[in-house]
């Protein structure tokens, strides 16, 4: 039965509540993402990449877009936000997260507005699959999501797990990490002792202390093995080898077609990963093991869009793939490692909190209260 719910449409204003709006930006590549703003008064919105207000800061709450929706908050109660601004409030329901892929997880209310049941909903309010109580989970991406304590899933007819495709009912208590599809349908048939989020095909997981790569099928690709697994990325494994004191890469066979002896390595992005040799200091490398921007920073995050966070002194600004300064040290919080997104990066200084384009001008930036 699905929940009911009220479309509010699409918001646009050119109010701009003690805030500076900063074009410049480049607007013919298209952009899945609107970005939360917060307002003086601390009431929050939503921009476009190019700094136009999407939906003026009058919500209670407003989150990052995922899968084309957002969460958001409202005097008139909880639920998302599309790319055009559209807002769906959606009734009887108190959302623990937003959506992503579709899905959120959300307190069911009763008809009195008591809470009732915990349990994932899809978009049009209707709950997909109920659960006893609050449980860990990482959301969907690539189709399945992972919860902890399967005991908690409610479905009917099987009384044990005998195949990846059968639903849940029962199971051992235990405190393994399982894969779960959008009907809440147990994958692979086992679960694990860590597991984390499908990235282009590919997961890290944990079995019995050992590391492993699984694909989507649940087959291993590398693993289980004692050495410690860092990840995949780009078609590369990353794997270190503590007592030859290496970081190896292999490619999705197997084979290793990377050794290099840095104190620390890091998955490939963009071509790039970040390396630091003994002295702690940060730079990266190519594919083929060269050095390609020499390790000169206190610390550096992936490449997104072109650009990578690094710090210096305690600040933190961006290179380009040459290693060039081309947004100054001057950023006090880590918001910035999640990167670029369409153009923009999510950035706190001294004094403001907002969003910066690559050439390091501000694009929407609130003075922050003390």
């Amino acid at each position: 039965m699905g929940l009911s719910k009220v479309i509010l449409g699409t918001v646009l204003v050119g109010m701009m509540f003690s805030m500076h709006h900063v074009n410049g930006q480049d607007i013919s590549k298209p952009c899945d993402q609107l970005f939360p703003i917060v307002s003086q008064e601390g009431k929050e919105g939503f921009i476009d990449h190019t700094g136009r207000v999407v939906v003026k800061p009058w919500l209670k709450s407003a989150g990052w877009l995922r899968s084309d929706v957002g969460y958001v908050e409202t005097e008139h109660g909880e639920g998302f936000i599309d790319i055009k601004g559209n807002i769906t409030i959606l009734n009887g329901v108190e959302l623990s997260s937003g959506f992503n892929e579709g899905f959120a997880f959300a307190k069911i209310l009763k008809h009195d507005g008591s809470r009732g049941k915990w349990g994932f909903i899809n978009m049009k309010g209707e709950v997909v699959f109920e659960t006893k109580r609050y449980v860990e989970f990482a959301p969907y991406q690539e189709g399945l999501m992972i919860i902890s304590n399967l005991l908690t899933v409610q479905h009917t007819r099987h009384t044990k797990l005998n195949k990846p495709s059968d639903p849940l009912s029962f199971l051992p208590p235990d405190d393994k990490a399982y894969y779960l599809d959008r009907k809440g349908i147990v994958q692979f048939g086992q679960g694990f002792d860590a597991a984390y989020p499908f990235k282009d095909g590919y997961a890290f997981v944990n079995l019995n202390g050992k590391d492993a790569i699984i694909d989507r099928q649940g087959n291993y690709v590398l693993g289980p093995q004692s050495k410690h697994l860092v990840g995949v990325s780009e078609g590369l494994i990353l794997e270190h080898d503590k007592g030859e004191r290496a970081w190896i890469y292999r490619n999705l066979k197997g084979d290793i077609v990377l050794k290099v002896f840095f104190r620390n390595a890091q998955l490939f992005s963009e071509g790039l990963a970040a390396i630091s040799g003994a002295d702690g200091k940060t730079g990266f490398i190519d594919k083929k093991g060269n050095i390609v921007i020499e390790p000169k920073f206190d610390s550096a995050h992936n490449f997104s869009e072109g650009l990578a966070a690094v710090e210096i002194n305690n600040k933190i600004g961006f290179v380009n793939k040459r290693g060039e300064i081309v947004i100054k040290p001057q950023l006090i919080d880590d918001y910035a490692g999640l990167g670029f997104r369409c153009g923009l990066v999510d950035i706190e200084t001294d004094a403001y909190r907002g969003y910066m384009n690559k050439k390091g001008g501000w694009v929407w930036k609130s003075r922050k209260i003390n």
